[in-house]
């Protein structure tokens, strides 16, 4: 049983507000594509050429995917038929104009842009190689083999910095001290800068301030322990390693410029077991009780104790602080000097690429976002060509792509106003389609934080929610719900949870259950992981689940089974796991 759409209003406006510049937030199996092809023959239906809209989302294989929904949109409205998936845009059909006007925009579909970021870019600074600084015949480098021959420029400046006879060169020094986790941390620093050219290391890092404060904070610990009448045995121990990490760091405090040997050995320091735990985090002062007994030892109150551990900590606490503010800025000085490193090899990919006539995709980015930032009129004039951008997928972008849209999109500014975003957009220029919930390429560089600030830009106005799943049944989205709500959550630093609405009531069967199946201990605990018996027994487990599986499948909707032993020998059953791929209407 169907409901009515409980976002009918949202999707209307979604649809036919093309004077607008909206953000929809639309969750997995809300229909995004159809609203993104519905809005683009809408604004077909008012007389919008397919020449001056640009429909942009993730992939070429999604762009191919709402090329072929548009088409199939335009050739229905071109004949009079309006398509159920946007009968909300046109509630009393096609006018006479209208229809002309899809017919029109038939005829001239092969002008309509649909195609990914990349591709955008790459339309937007072919018409001006001169401005854009870019060889005319630029081809564009497959992404693997560009990679590989990054790699090999980047293993030719390696050899030369680890064999070269610069002596104190950071980049040996770093290997030297730590073989695998330098080359490791050289390899990731010069992949972000290949992609984040904008990327510069702060500006004052290393300062000698720093080393006074901790040797002062170590020493005013010592100091402190010493004015006591009795002592706590832990307590001195963390004591005492502060003392070794001072004069370990000796070398550091004369100089207001030291060696990169002396920096990377400080950094290197092995992390005393009385102060950190095993990953390095700061090891807590827990030792209240054992200062009451050292107290009453030498014939003092527990109130003394207590005021001498209180004492303790912060001089602990202190040294610890001043402790992590050094390293930092250890790490952080050490940092800016690979970075400085690394201009020889990031000049020298630049200039191979321009040689060999070849742009990889950050290079049509960047390249985009300077021809707009630099060259105002060709701005001007490439946002009366592309009036009407649409994106789906909006969450998987990257600071950098926001700003070339906002750019291409928003009004002019005084160039003043540095921050990209500060620029309000044309009426109806840019259409967004997103979901932060499915944000998960931080590691191409999609940034959920950048999609907060674009949604902030926007403003309430201009945001939208689009909630009816026509995926999954009411029981499945109600789990959703209950218990994605919290951990997505502003409140749990997260962009926010929109609850979904189900228009597929479902049976009234269980969509989300779990079954223990018991696995008896045979042995002693000790030996059961080497018993035979037990094993045989946890593999037939989960056949025996798969055979319920497949019983309880035509009753019961899609089961999937989810086998692991916890500390009660038992196997999990979830019914409904599979539940978001099983067909609507379905139990």
């Amino acid at each position: 049983m169907k409901r009515r759409l409980p976002d009918a209003p949202a999707r209307a406006t979604a649809l036919t507000a093309i004077d607008r510049s909206l953000l929809v937030e639309a969750g997995a199996g809300s229909g995004k594509t159809a609203l993104m092809a519905g809005r683009v023959a809408v604004l077909f239906a008012n007389g919008i050429e397919p020449m001056h809209v640009a429909a942009v989302t993730f992939t070429e294989f999604a762009a191919s995917e709402l090329l072929q929904r548009i088409a199939r949109y335009v050739d229905a409205l071109a004949s009079g038929e309006v398509p159920d998936q946007i009968a909300l845009a046109f509630p009393q059909g096609l006018s006479a104009a209208q229809q002309a006007n899809m017919q029109r925009a038939r005829k001239a579909i092969d002008q309509l842009t649909c195609t990914t970021i990349h591709g955008f870019a790459q339309k937007l600074i072919k018409p001006y190689p001169a401005e854009a600084n870019i060889d005319p015949g630029a081809e564009i480098i497959d992404p693997g083999e560009a990679d590989i021959a990054f790699d090999e420029h980047y293993q030719t400046w390696l050899r030369a910095h680890l064999v070269g006879k610069d002596h104190d060169g950071v980049v040996a020094e770093l290997v030297v001290a730590d073989e695998r986790r330098g080359l490791k941390l050289l390899g990731e620093l010069a992949q972000f800068l290949r992609r984040n050219r904008d990327a510069k290391p702060e500006g004052q890092c290393w300062s000698r301030a720093l080393v006074e404060r901790f040797i002062a904070a170590a020493n005013a610990f010592a100091n402190g322990l010493d004015g006591l009448h009795f002592r706590e045995q832990q307590t001195d121990a963390k004591c005492e390693a502060f003392i070794e990490l001072v004069e370990a760091l000796d070398e550091l405090s004369p100089t207001a410029s030291p060696s990169n040997r002396a920096l990377v050995d400080a950094l290197t320091l092995p992390r005393h077991e009385t102060l950190f735990t095993q990953n390095r985090k700061r090891r807590a002062l827990q030792t209240s009780g054992k200062w009451h007994q050292a107290a009453a030892a030498a014939g003092r109150s527990k109130s003394d104790g207590q005021q001498a551990h209180d004492r303790a900590k912060v001089h602990y606490e202190s040294a610890h602080d001043a402790l992590e503010a050094l390293f930092s800025a250890i790490g952080a000085e050490l940092l800016a000097r690979l970075a400085a490193a690394m201009n020889e090899l990031m000049r020298d990919w630049r200039d191979y690429k321009r040689s060999a006539a070849l742009l990889d995709f950050d290079d049509l980015l960047y390249t985009a976002r300077d021809l707009l930032v630099s060259h105002d009129q060709i701005r001007r004039a490439l946002a009366r060509r592309f009036r009407h951008v649409l994106v789906d997928e909006f969450q998987d972008t990257d600071p950098l792509q926001i700003e070339i849209l906002w750019l291409l999109c928003g009004e002019p500014c005084e160039p003043s106003i540095t921050n990209r975003l500060g620029r309000e957009l044309r009426p109806g220029a840019l259409f967004l389609v997103g979901d932060p919930k499915q944000a998960i390429y931080r590691f191409r560089g999609a940034d959920v934080t950048a999609y907060i600030f674009a949604r902030t830009a926007i403003g309430e106005s201009g945001l939208l929610n689009i909630t009816a799943n026509f995926r999954s049944v009411d029981p499945i989205l109600s789990f959703v719900n209950r218990w994605f709500e919290h951990v997505l959550s502003e409140r749990a630093g997260q962009p926010g949870f929109t609850e979904l609405s189900s228009i597929h009531m479902g049976a009234k069967a269980i969509a989300v259950a779990a079954l223990k199946v018991g696995c008896r201990c045979l042995q002693p605990a000790h030996r059961q992981r080497d018993d035979p018996r037990r094993k045989r027994k946890c593999r037939r487990t989960p056949l025996l689940a798969r055979r319920y599986c497949a019983a309880g499948a035509d009753r019961n909707g899609p089961l999937a089974l989810r086998a692991g032993s916890g500390r009660s020998g038992t196997f999990g059953i979830d019914a409904g796991r599979q539940g978001l791929l099983q067909p609507p209407g379905g139990s």
